[in-house]
């Protein structure tokens, strides 16, 4: 079992890791959701931002690595929690 440090640790690492990645803002990043990561083509879709327009940005290689870890790990943590 994956402890809830590790858990935040790497998604924390995710979420810092696209902000220099993409230069997006944290409440942007914040408001992302799984659907709105492509990952065959490498890109991201902020929907929600300050100037209220979408767009679609490319991301690194790096930081689709690191979200599939965390999304990985959350799997874990989340298989004790009832639904």
């Amino acid at each position: 079992m994956v402890g809830k440090r590790s858990f935040h640790r790497d998604w924390n690492y995710a979420i810092l890791l696209e902000q220099f990645d993409i230069a997006c803002r944290i409440g942007e990043m914040l408001n992302l959701k799984i659907e709105d990561v492509r990952f065959a083509e490498r890109q991201v879709v902020i929907r929600v931002s300050k100037s209220q327009k979408p767009r679609t940005l490319p991301v690194s290689k790096e930081w689709l690595r690191s979200l599939t870890l965390q999304l990985a790990i959350r799997k874990q943590v989340m298989a004790d929690v009832p639904m």
